[in-house]
């Protein structure tokens, strides 16, 4: 079963406005304060962004962790924030 568009960008908004929305004792390093700063500019507007990693790396630097060589790199995403609880890390994730 295929995801529609309309239920991605849905997931990506909660996602980055749950991520907008953490608190300051969870945000533990540079990293991750300017992952937070991110979610909540883009929770101001659309909540989401639609890029393919290369745009993502050129916009957003080092704080984007995707290899921009990759084969699928060039595909456009639907792109969120989310904390990984494992790596206790904000990260872009495409959905």
């Amino acid at each position: 079963m295929e995801i529609t568009l309309t239920k991605r960008v849905n997931i990506a908004k909660r996602m980055t406005a749950n991520t907008a929305a953490l608190k300051d004792w969870r945000i533990r390093n540079k990293h991750d304060r300017a992952m937070r700063e991110i979610a909540r500019e883009i929770s101001g507007g659309k909540g989401y962004i639609i890029a393919s990693v290369k745009e993502l790396a050129t916009k957003y630097g080092t704080l984007c962790n995707y290899e921009t060589t990759a084969h699928g790199a060039d595909a456009k995403r639907v792109w969120g924030l989310q904390m990984n609880e494992i790596h206790r890390k904000i990260q872009f994730v495409a959905i």
